[in-house]
């Protein structure tokens, strides 16, 4: 059996006469469209439009930077008149349909984790990013978590009192230990919250401390 490699050719086009393929398969929301339009301004033009030939250019993958790049043209921007674009081989429409499924689909997915770890590693913040990236699935407020708001107005003052909440982790042996370490060591910046339950004080303090780190 054989992987074919169904990419003809690459080269530049008048991307301003591509013609829509996915109709409302997929509809922009608006800040997802600002940051795409974003990202265009600050990084440029980086990744070619997959398109089919039958006589006219139509869009495989790229409609909503088309639609960034002209909405960026009208309020004043310059854009090449030929940008890149892959030609991808389809036998009909229906072939190429299912091409805007296949680039359309996202097999992989980031968390909100795995991401602070990859901006971590490469010196980079959310801050840099949350401009002009949008990432599936990623909540933004985990990243927006201010440790200023995490102060004694969260606190219980009377104790134990109503409303509360009882929560429970699933926790493999050594991660289990470690959390039990930083428990005990944690240092509370207040009078135990005025929470009798000392773990939930632990807790609420380790995130607290957690959530500065973060902005420093």
């Amino acid at each position: 059996m054989e992987i074919a490699n169904k990419i003809i050719k690459s080269e530049l086009i008048d991307w301003r006469n591509l013609e829509w393929l996915q109709g409302k398969l997929k509809a922009i929301p608006e800040n997802s469209l600002k940051k795409l339009k974003q990202s265009l301004i600050n990084n440029s033009f980086v990744q070619p439009f997959n398109v089919w030939d039958n006589g006219k250019l139509w869009i495989l993958d790229g409609h909503h930077r088309k639609l960034a790049m002209e909405q960026l043209e009208a309020e004043g921007y310059t854009i090449p008149d030929r940008l890149p674009a892959n030609f991808v081989q389809c036998k009909d429409k229906k072939e190429a349909s299912k091409m805007v499924l296949l680039y359309s689909s996202i097999y992989a997915k980031a968390d909100e984790q795995s991401l602070e770890m990859f901006l971590a590693e490469n010196l980079m913040s959310y801050e840099d990013i949350k401009t002009e990236i949008d990432i599936p699935n990623i909540n933004e407020s985990f990243f927006d978590l201010d440790p200023n708001s995490l102060d004694d107005a969260f606190s219980l003052k009377d104790g134990d009192r109503e409303p509360i909440q009882q929560m429970t982790f699933t926790l493999a042996d050594k991660q289990c230990e470690f959390i039990k370490d930083a428990m005990k060591n944690v240092t509370l910046e207040t009078d135990n919250f005025g929470n009798e339950n000392g773990n939930g004080n632990k807790l609420y303090a380790i995130v607290k401390q957690w959530a500065e780190q973060k902005k420093s």
